[in-house]
């Protein structure tokens, strides 16, 4: 670098890692909801699974995601909603079998206003585990472990 600004190096460009993956992803989704006078209710399931083609072997993943929501109507234009869902990122193709799905737990509190105009104000608050970080050559990984996630 030279006053602020990237310089050839003048080295050889050379391939370090080549990867050919393929993904095919299916979802299926089952919800329910219920009415109670002012009250709405909805429960949700989701199941995601992929399967992986890759250079480092074929895999599948798959996840039940579960979520709930709910409304108030405090009155004719205005409510309240909350809800708690269930979130995740699988891991994908070529990983070893030490390395789990990242996982989420989000919440949502707002309240919903509508008339002839409308608004909302929600509060989120997400609670992540296994958080998944990924060997890149930016994070100081050598060209043998590129692409490898961890927890």
């Amino acid at each position: 670098m030279t006053d602020g600004r990237m310089q050839e190096s003048g080295l050889a460009r050379e391939l370090i890692k080549r990867d050919e993956d393929q993904a095919l992803a299916q979802t299926l989704f089952l919800t329910d909801g219920w009415n109670w006078d002012r009250f709405q209710m909805t429960f949700g399931l989701r199941l995601e699974s992929v399967d992986y083609e890759s250079s480092d072997g074929d895999s599948n993943e798959s996840a039940w995601v579960p979520g709930w929501n709910a409304f108030y109507q405090t009155s004719d234009n205005a409510g309240i909603l909350m809800g708690v869902n269930k979130g995740v990122t699988l891991v994908g193709p070529g990983q070893g079998s030490n390395v789990d799905p990242e996982e989420a737990v989000n919440l949502e509190l707002g309240y919903r206003y509508n008339r002839s105009f409308g608004f909302e104000i929600i509060g989120f608050y997400s609670d992540y585990s296994n958080i998944l970080g990924t060997c890149t050559l930016s994070n100081g990984c050598n060209s043998t472990d590129l692409d490898i996630r961890y927890n």
